[in-house]
């Protein structure tokens, strides 16, 4: 699978997207290349507008599974990875499960080796250091009902960076006349943070409307002075002191979305979105509104 710039026809490194060879059977499918995540095979699904580019509330509040998260520098939860290897389980009544191995050796950050400015005791530089990555998902569904929780390892050591497991959960109700999901997602990053989402779609005639919020309830963006007062037992007062420390912020974004199916296969979408004060700084965005439009054509 391969993206492609469509304003000037530039390709973004050949086939990016998707690379990889597998086998399929009765016993499910081993699959090794660049593919798409469990993670994001898991929890996207909970998404209901598709995480978009610019106007997703998911993304821009920081708590995608499907997309890199932007405050992360470069250091988010990535939707597809190299040098996977993958296992997906049959449906077994309902249940299905999956999960993949991402080899050390894949530079999936393209900051291995960087030294970040942190020293040891001895005053030698230490350095942003890859890990092997293990990820797991599993999903249940019944009838309009729909669950799935998913969890990956801590992807690299950096040093005076807080990094940690990443982990999720969502879950969807099709009433037939319309669509309500929801989730949480915590981030490997602490200054990604971590948070809930909702989201709600229905159709209508050859329409499909919908709208998500996303709410993080604790990502950090640069530092901040905090003032405390102590008392001083030699004066029998109070000083003040003050202290930096990370700068807690609490990112909100929402998007309004519709489809229009001009055929089985040829779909047109607008999506508008918007974001609170917290989420522009975190984003470092320039505007508080977004809007895209485009057309989807399947082969």
């Amino acid at each position: 699978e391969q993206g492609f710039n469509p304003e000037s026809g530039a390709d973004k490194g050949g086939f990016d997207r998707a690379a990889f060879v597998g086998i399929a059977g009765n016993f499910g499918a081993i699959q090794a290349g660049r593919q798409t995540h469990v993670i994001n095979n898991v929890l996207g699904q909970f998404d209901l507008s598709g995480s978009p580019n610019v106007t997703s509330a998911l993304g821009n509040a920081g708590i995608s599974a499907i997309s890199q998260n932007a405050n992360g520098g470069g250091l988010g939860t990535y939707s597809r990875v190299s040098s996977a290897i993958a296992y997906v389980s049959p449906n077994f009544s309902g249940f299905s499960f999956q999960g993949a191995v991402v080899l050390k050796n894949d530079d999936i950050f393209g900051l291995d080796g960087v030294a970040t400015g942190v020293t040891d005791i001895w005053g030698n530089p230490r350095l942003i250091e890859n890990k092997t990555i293990y990820t797991v998902g599993a999903q249940y569904n019944y009838g309009g009902f729909t669950i799935g929780a998913a969890y990956e390892s801590k992807p690299a050591d950096v040093p005076g960076v807080d990094i940690s497991a990443s982990w999720g959960i969502g879950a969807k109700y099709d009433f037939g006349s319309f669509v309500v999901s929801g989730g949480y997602f915590d981030n490997h990053f602490k200054s990604d943070g971590k948070g809930f989402y909702l989201g709600v779609k229905a159709p209508i005639g050859a329409f499909t409307v919908g709208a998500q919020i996303a709410y993080n309830t604790k990502a950090y963006n640069g530092t901040e002075t905090n003032y405390v007062w102590f008392p001083n037992a030699s004066t029998s007062s109070w000083d003040l002191y003050s202290y930096s420390g990370d700068r807690e912020v609490k990112p909100l974004a929402w998007e309004l979305f519709a489809y229009y199916n001009l055929s089985k296969r040829t779909q047109l979408y607008l999506q508008y979105g918007g974001i609170n004060n917290d989420a522009e700084e975190y984003l470092g965005a320039s505007r508080k509104y977004s809007a895209n439009f485009g057309l989807i054509h399947n082969f």
